[in-house]
Parts: C-alpha cells; sequence; structure tokens
C-alpha cells in the first residue's frame, strides 16, 4: 500500500499476516525495483520462478550484504530486533 507506506507481509512468524511500515527512502527503492525487475504481475515483492524466496535465501543476501560493508557478523534476527528503518 504506497499511499499508506505500508508493506503486507504474508504468513510471516506465526503464520500470520502482518503489515510493516516503509521509510521514504525505501519505498521509492522498491518503486523502482518494481519498474525493471524481471517478473511482472508477480504476488511477491521478491519472487523466483517457483514462488517467493525462503527464509534461507534472505540469511543469504543479508549475510553477504553485511560482509560486503565490512561489519561484523550480524544475523538476520538481529536487524529484525533493530530500528534500520530509521537508519536506511
Amino acid at each position: 500500500d504506497f499511499d499508506r507506506r505500508l508493506l503486507l507481509v504474508r504468513q510471516g512468524k506465526g503464520k500470520k499476516d502482518r503489515y510493516t511500515i516503509l521509510s521514504v527512502i525505501v519505498l521509492g527503492l522498491i518503486k523502482e525495483y518494481l519498474k525493471v525487475r524481471m517478473r511482472k504481475g508477480s504476488v511477491y515483492l521478491f519472487d523466483t520462478p517457483t514462488g517467493h524466496i525462503t527464509s534461507a535465501t534472505v540469511e543469504k543476501i543479508v549475510e553477504n550484504a553485511v560482509r560486503s560493508v565490512g561489519l561484523v557478523k550480524i544475523s538476520l534476527l538481529t536487524l529484525c530486533g533493530t530500528r534500520l528503518r530509521r537508519i536506511i
């Protein structure tokens, strides 16, 4: 929901659907990504040919990003527990 700056996370922790608030910067990045992504019309923001990406894929992406900027090892759980939206 771009108007309210909300992202719906389906079947998250506890198999529940939840909304998360998006910063203006992240919202802009998502809009740019949606313009260029390969699979148009998917119900998933980040998808694969067989559906959505897995949590293992997300963990690997975060691990590679943390390593590329030279940070100490940070887990996905640590990142979820922080307010990175304010930083981004």
